[in-house]
């Protein structure tokens, strides 16, 4: 049996089992603030940070989310935010909101040129729950965005929330694309995603009927899948708060175990920390990126994610 302790951090709770104990080195909160900052992507390459996140920078932006860039030395000040995606920036249909970047970077085989990959949410007009999509669009840079295209989409479901991880297969797979639908909350699923950046085939990785899931996250640590997401909690049909947890298997594409909780705001002046991104540090170790939500007046309306922290964790 698992003896279990409560710490308080930067004013969040963190339950933690005897086992994970050591595992939390340190937490901080960045600079990266505004109006309604959240869901993190973040790549250190050449001895830089690199970060992609969505939400309002400043009250102009307000109604439509937008994506913005930072980079930092340290993963804790970061310089002046860059817009480099809006939704007007998308062809075809009007769309209200872009966000939830996941970022990938890796050598063109055709070209030989380093190419960032984003796969983001978009929602076109007048953005209900179904008119949530995923697309992707290509870089030279992380700075500037081309060949938009959607890859997921279904009124009936809404798919959102996107991680990528590039792994490449024989036929044809270059990411896993994992992700949640907007109306089935209890399952996250995995697109198998070509070179061309389509979708060959979706499945269900996770099941979890005991609560609502979304904000996924996927890291490698050798031959372990770290399945990262947000536990919805609610009292009767209002939203208490907003956790993080976590999964391990073995496969890609199948966890069947039990997850644990990383972050607990039961009880805190928190109520969500939503949207984790993590960065591999190393073989057994990693940062987790996510945006923090206080508690307020209003409760907890995840339209007030003031920041973005870092904690940085070691596996056991």
């Amino acid at each position: 049996m698992f003896m279990t302790k409560l710490i308080f951090l930067l004013g969040l709770a963190v339950w933690t089992s005897s086992s994970w104990a050591a595992q939390l080195v340190d937490a901080a909160a960045t600079n990266v603030t505004g109006r309604n900052v959240y869901s993190p992507s973040v790549i250190f390459d050449n001895g830089r940070f690199e970060m992609w996140y969505g939400g309002w920078q400043s009250a102009s932006d307000l109604p439509n989310d937008r994506i913005y860039f930072r980079a930092s030395v340290d993963g804790l000040n970061w310089s002046a935010p860059t817009q480099v995606l809006s939704p007007s920036q998308l062809p075809g249909a009007s769309f209200t909101h872009v966000n939830d970047p996941s970022v990938t970077k890796h050598r063109n085989a055709a070209n030989g040129m380093l190419q960032y990959t984003m796969f983001y949410t978009a929602c076109a007009a007048p953005c209900a729950q179904g008119d949530n999509q995923i697309w992707s669009a290509v870089s030279s840079d992380g700075l500037n965005w081309s060949h938009h295209q959607v890859l997921l989409t279904s009124t009936s479901l809404g798919p959102a929330g996107p991680s990528a991880v590039i792994d490449p297969q024989p036929d044809g797979t270059f990411w896993r694309l994992y992700y949640v639908d907007r109306f089935d909350p209890w399952r996250v699923k995995v697109a198998n995603v070509n070179g061309d950046r389509r979708a060959t085939s979706v499945s269900v990785a996770f099941e979890n009927a005991s609560e609502l899931m979304g904000d996924v996250e996927v890291v490698r640590f050798g031959t372990e899948w770290h399945l990262f997401f947000g536990a919805f909690v609610f009292h009767g049909n209002t939203l208490d708060r907003v956790d993080v947890k976590k999964v391990v298997s073995a496969s890609p594409m199948r966890w069947t175990g039990v997850a644990r909780t990383l972050i607990s705001n039961s009880g805190s002046a928190v109520c969500a920390t939503i949207t984790p991104g993590v960065l591999q540090t190393g073989a057994r170790s990693y940062s987790l990126f996510f945006g923090v939500h206080l508690r307020g007046a209003s409760g907890c309306s995840l339209t007030e994610f003031t920041g973005i922290h870092r904690w940085r964790w070691n596996l056991p």
